[in-house]
């Protein structure tokens, strides 16, 4: 046994010593790392619900942020599946108006796929009536912000040029 020679010096028994030399081990042994600090754990941040991140995308929103304005936009627009169902909306009520809102809010503050969004709304008369002018309008601002595909819905986009003919 490794420390027996500690307890065997002394003339009292065996057993009785062992205990005491056992004793000694447990208040000289290191304790774990998270045992040793005094301070009290921190608490692990849950993650948020949808309904939290919801009312942090419309304080965000509110405060000039286009891409939350957008989540929410997104958020709110209605669906269907691949079956014509009516999908259910994702801690909100599926709204087109709302969604229109949000999107005219995101190309408001400058977020262009809120402007691209917009426009496919009064393009195909989504949350409002048809609307080809705001349509348009909503497409050169996407095309504006964001350029390449964007500009396949508006006029603004440059023309290829046209063949040559042979003489």
């Amino acid at each position: 046994m490794l420390h027996r020679h500690c307890c065997e010096s002394s003339g009292r028994s065996y057993a009785r010593l062992l205990g005491v030399c056992v004793g000694l081990l447990w208040v000289v042994a290191p304790v774990s790392p998270a045992a040793a600090s005094s301070a009290p754990a921190e608490k692990e941040e849950q993650p948020k619900t949808r309904q939290q991140l919801i009312a942090d995308w419309r304080i965000a929103c509110a405060t000039g942020d286009g891409s939350a304005c957008y989540i929410l936009g997104d958020a709110y627009e209605t669906r269907k599946d691949l079956w014509g169902r009516q999908i259910k909306g994702d801690g909100v009520h599926r709204d087109d108006e709302q969604a229109l809102r949000y999107f005219r809010l995101a190309c408001e503050h400058g977020y262009g796929k809120g402007c691209a969004s917009l426009g496919r709304l009064y393009e195909i008369g989504k949350g409002a009536r048809k609307n080809e002018e705001e349509a348009e309008r909503a497409f050169g601002r996407a095309c504006s912000l964001l350029g390449g595909d964007a500009c396949d819905h508006t006029d603004a986009a440059p023309l290829p040029a046209a063949p040559k003919l042979r003489s």
